[in-house]
């Protein structure tokens, strides 16, 4: 299960470094709500705090109910949900040059899922 839980926190990191990448320089289309609510106050160092305090709680809370059949189930799925993202992460990487074309980005800019957060 600490392979599983070191896992979950590595892809969680991922998700995090590209999370700010295209946030901070392209912008990107952010489709969780709770995310998109965070993001909006503008601030890197919120959305930092924010991830790694939620990944950060969930990975302990795994890690201590790791014995237990619903702990070592919740990892899995924690597990699952990343190796999911991480294969979103792929496509939008395939796809963001797009993003760099102004009209695109303009027209993008306007969906109201699209976020940017500024350098700070």
């Amino acid at each position: 299960m600490t392979a599983v839980l070191a896992a979950v926190v590595a892809l969680s990191l991922v998700d995090l470094d590209l999370t700010l990448l295209y946030s901070t320089t392209l912008g990107m289309v952010e489709i969780n709500p709770i995310a998109r609510s965070i993001m909006s106050l503008g601030s890197v160092w919120v959305v930092v705090a924010w991830k790694l305090f939620t990944a950060g709680t969930a990975v302990g809370l795994l890690y201590y109910t790791r014995r237990h059949a619903t702990g070592e189930l919740g990892a899995w799925v924690c597990l699952g949900t990343l190796v999911w993202l991480t294969g979103r992460w792929m496509n939008y990487n395939h796809d963001a040059w797009v993003l760099g074309n102004a009209e695109t980005r303009e027209a993008v800019s306007h969906d109201p899922e699209f976020v940017m957060l500024g350098a700070e």
